[in-house]
């Protein structure tokens, strides 16, 4: 396991941005990623279940390149970032409340070396 499976970012409702909150972790990432050249990623993008699947998935995959974008902006080379869109096919919290849905809006991280 990496440090950062356990460091999604979590994004507003209907919303692609990537909030400052979460530039320390894109910075951590991409320091860790530039000084481990065998390292790849993958971004999977997620949303939460309101809105139709297809609406979803296309959300998820802007949440998982709003992140590749701010990795880049960080000096990760485009090619070292796979992004994926899920949509809400694997939710992170169950439940129909704010605080599920909350969990359910994110873009995770898995790194890997080729």
């Amino acid at each position: 396991n990496h440090p950062f499976t356990n460091s999604p970012v979590y994004f507003a409702y209907d919303s692609a941005v990537v909030g400052a909150a979460f530039d320390p972790v894109i910075q951590s990432l991409a320091e860790y990623i530039n000084n481990n050249h065998s390292y790849y990623l993958t971004v999977n993008g997620h949303s939460d279940e309101r809105g139709s699947e297809e609406y979803n998935r296309a959300l998820s995959e802007k949440r998982a390149l709003a992140v590749k974008s701010e990795l880049m902006a960080q000096g990760v080379p485009e090619g070292r970032i796979n992004t994926v869109g899920y949509g809400e096919e694997t939710p992170a919290a169950t439940g129909n409340n704010a605080d599920a849905y909350a969990k359910n809006r994110r873009a995770e991280f898995e790194v890997f070396s080729k």
